[in-house]
């Protein structure tokens, strides 16, 4: 079953129901897209009970996936009293145009019947053709209602290189405070989407000049280079420890950093951090894949575990002085690493006695 069948089958029960949102604009842009918005006059249950879907939902929304799609199906609805982010009040209807009112910009109101034709009420895909991020209705209620809605008006003009309408840009620059009320996961979420398109730079530009990062509590150097690795991005902009990264991502972040604080990646730097940071780190700083390579296949040793003598030993050479141990390994490594000292057993034990008993 693909997803014009699901409409059908929709269709042929009596209800109205069409393909909406970042799919068709995304098809309109010839830009794949992996989500799948149906929105439909079938309540949930309904839904619920022709797709055999678990009955639960929310909001009217109920979600599953159907082969490398991820497909949501929304019952028309209208909204009403919205407090920290959510509407208080939900009202099915069966109303399509009434429906596409309630949602943010008209670019994410585009529709796609059973046929494959386009069904656009709100001109959306004008506003796509003239590359315009336009609200739908008041923009000044649209945004209060949500303010996340301020960082996706950023991100749609990021990603789809598009303008905003100068009601958006000035609202935000006289109401961007409201971004304090959201939190720091929706944040992140909306930035790294920024972060991760490949006119990244034109979304941090449009966020310092809409006044939006002391309140995003982000900053960023001028000389700011996209990297497809969503970690190298994060790792050039200062942010609030409050952000949510794991354990190991703060670590990378920070080796990352490191890195292009140096300027350059030689031997040490690839035995310290890795290949893999070097490489995310050399795209920063211009550094060719190739050299990157060339430096890791020189490398007599690329780990602690490849030096060809144990810490045992090491013991032994120092006659039981424990102390050392750790000072001695670091100098091998650096002696081997160097080209100074080469990764035998004999010539280790040589360097160690003449150096440090």
């Amino acid at each position: 079953m693909d997803m014009f069948e699901m409409l059908k089958i929709l269709e042929e029960h009596g209800f109205e129901a069409y393909i909406i949102g970042g799919f068709v604009r995304d098809y309109l842009l010839n830009i794949k897209s992996y989500d799948i918005d149906i929105t439909t006059a079938a309540k949930p249950q309904e839904v619920s009970n022709l797709f055999q879907l678990p009955s639960t939902s929310d909001y009217g929304c109920l979600s599953f996936h159907l082969e490398e799609y991820r497909v949501t199906i929304t019952t028309f609805r209208k909204e009403r009293d919205y407090k920290k982010r959510r509407p208080s009040k939900v009202d099915y209807i069966t109303n399509l145009e009434e429906d596409l009112m309630r949602r943010d910009f008209t670019i994410n109101a585009i529709c796609m019947n059973s046929q494959g034709n386009i069904v656009d009420p709100l001109n959306g895909a004008y506003d796509i053709e003239n590359k315009i991020i336009r609200t739908i209705g008041d923009t000044d209620t649209k945004l209060r209602e949500d303010p996340l809605r301020i960082l996706r008006a950023v991100r749609l003009a990021t990603t789809c290189n598009f303008d905003l309408t100068n009601e958006i840009t000035d609202f935000i620059r006289i109401n961007h405070s409201l971004l304090n009320e959201l939190s720091y996961e929706r944040r992140k979420a909306e930035l790294t989407k920024i972060l991760h398109s490949e006119n990244a730079c034109r979304g941090l530009s449009l966020l310092k000049t809409l006044n939006l990062l002391d309140d995003l509590e982000i900053d960023f150097n001028e000389n700011f280079i996209y990297t497809d690795d969503i970690l190298g991005c994060w790792a050039q902009l200062q942010f609030s420890k409050n952000y949510p990264f794991s354990k190991k991502e703060r670590i990378e972040i920070e080796e990352i950093r490191e890195i292009i604080k140096k300027k350059t990646i030689d031997r040490m730097t690839m035995f310290k951090y890795g290949k893999n940071i070097n490489a995310i780190a050399g795209k920063i700083l211009g550094i060719p894949l190739n050299d990157i390579d060339k430096i890791y296949l020189s490398m007599p040793i690329h780990n602690r575990a490849e030096l060809n003598i144990s810490g045992i030993e090491i013991k032994r050479i120092l006659t039981g002085e424990t102390s050392k141990i750790e000072m001695v390994k670091k100098d091998l490594i650096n002696n081997v690493l160097s080209g100074n000292l080469t990764n035998s057993v004999e010539h280790l034990k040589e360097y160690i006695i003449e150096n440090w008993k």
